[in-house]
């Protein structure tokens, strides 16, 4: 490494080579940075000199590129970097307006939770906007939690992400779910009438995989017939005879009299529903004060009843 070879190191090529690094291709990372692909390669080429080593092994023709082990140890540093500038875009962003706080919801939560919420806080911080981001699933809200897009978003822990703060809210039970008037409804539910049974289950949710992970250790590994993203399809296609479903309680609706909800107590494992945020920004009093409220709201839903 050159004397204070560093020191000429910039943010753009360290996001240069995360960017090739992510896809082991040096088109692919010009094509997500609007760079040309000499471009890249040019930041990466500086980056080596500067380095003194090599942290690409590239391929000719369609190969892909690997990391070297310095590239490695560097491409860690580059993330811990990258992390530490968003989170400045994010506190800065937040002393600009100290009054709308970015949350991000799946479905079931935007549902249940988020009315309960916005209700919370219009009667403690009156003056305190949430501007709702919504995804199918978890993962895209908590990258864009990571990167400062929104300032809070609801998830399903566990999750393993160093830049991610956490906090559990609730447990959402799951429910065994049939046509109304359906036999089923009357028999013992059980993992193995589970297994035998033509299952329903979610396209992209890290719920689903919990309970499908759960049913394959414990050697009753769901049929599943048909898959879906959205809780009203969901009801529809048990409604229709298609097949049955083990859903969230969240995501149940009760009202919806062409099904039925079946308690479990416990015999499939709940979802974990939680809260997760950018670990190294300071958080403003409106982001806490949502977080806060979160809680009171998912305490209540929680409670028992009587």
């Amino acid at each position: 490494m050159k004397p204070n070879g560093l020191l000429g190191v910039e943010l753009r090529h360290l996001k240069a080579f995360e960017a090739v690094a992510k896809h082991r291709s040096f088109g692919a990372a010009a094509a997500e940075l609007g760079y040309t692909q000499s471009a890249v390669s040019q930041q990466l080429a500086y980056l080596e000199r500067q380095v003194g080593q090599r942290l690409l092994e590239r391929g000719g023709g369609s190969r892909t590129v690997t990391l070297t082990e310095p590239g490695r140890v560097v491409l860690r540093h580059a993330r811990a970097l990258a992390s530490r500038l968003d989170a400045l875009t994010a506190d800065l962003e937040t002393l600009r307006q100290t009054d709308v706080v970015r949350v991000g919801v799946f479905q079931s939560v935007g549902d249940r939770v988020l009315p309960g919420l916005m209700g919370e806080l219009a009667r403690t911080h009156p003056d305190l906007r949430l501007e709702i981001v919504e995804e199918i699933s978890c993962d895209p809200l908590e990258e864009r939690a990571a990167v400062g897009a929104v300032d809070v978003s609801f998830t399903i822990l566990p999750l393993e992400d160093p830049r991610l703060a956490t906090r559990t809210l609730m447990r959402d039970d799951h429910l065994f779910v049939v046509p109304a008037g359906d036999p089923l409804a009357g028999e013992e539910p059980t993992l193995g009438l589970f297994a035998s049974l033509p299952m329903i289950c979610y396209r992209d949710c890290r719920g689903q995989t919990q309970v499908e992970e759960h049913m394959r250790a414990a050697g009753h590994p769901l049929r599943v017939v048909r898959r879906a993203d959205g809780n009203g399809v969901m009801h529809g296609l048990i409604a229709a005879g298609v097949g049955v479903a083990l859903l969230p309680r969240l995501a149940f609706d009760p009202l919806d009299p062409r099904v039925t909800g079946i308690e479990l107590h416990g015999m499939v494992p709940p979802r974990e529903i939680g809260l997760v945020w950018q670990r190294k920004r300071q958080l403003a009093p409106a982001v806490r004060a949502v977080i806060e409220a979160a809680g009171t709201v998912c305490d209540r839903l929680t409670a028992p009843v009587g």
